[in-house]
């Protein structure tokens, strides 16, 4: 799996519009052969601090995505940002859950 994350600051006055294409891109994204997920966030002290994670299967379907129109909008965003953006391709090999988080307190707890 491949995790996508973009960060970025637009300035108040671009802040909706920016919301607006994005929440565009997120739908028709998420429909993307080997699209996980989608998901849009902006921070809770600094509305215009805004986060973009995307979950793709395997790098074919995120390079096709790259290339696609959805993603020259979200560079066209990126340009609009009022502070260098913060974009980043995880590669994640393991996914673990709660079970993680109960074998750790189970081994301190021994």
């Amino acid at each position: 799996m491949i995790v996508l994350i973009l960060s970025l600051k637009v300035s108040p006055s671009d802040r909706k519009h920016v919301v607006s294409i994005f929440n565009t891109i997120a739908g028709s994204t998420s429909v993307k052969p080997g699209c996980k997920k989608v998901k849009f966030y902006s921070d809770v002290d600094d509305d215009d601090e805004l986060l973009l994670i995307e979950e793709w299967d395997a790098m074919p379907e995120l390079e096709r995505h790259i290339v696609s129109d959805d993603f020259r909008k979200i560079m066209a965003i990126m340009d609009m940002a009022i502070e260098p953006p913060d974009i980043s391709f995880n590669t994640v090999t393991t996914i673990q859950g709660f079970e993680l988080v109960e074998k750790i307190r189970e081994s301190v707890n021994t």
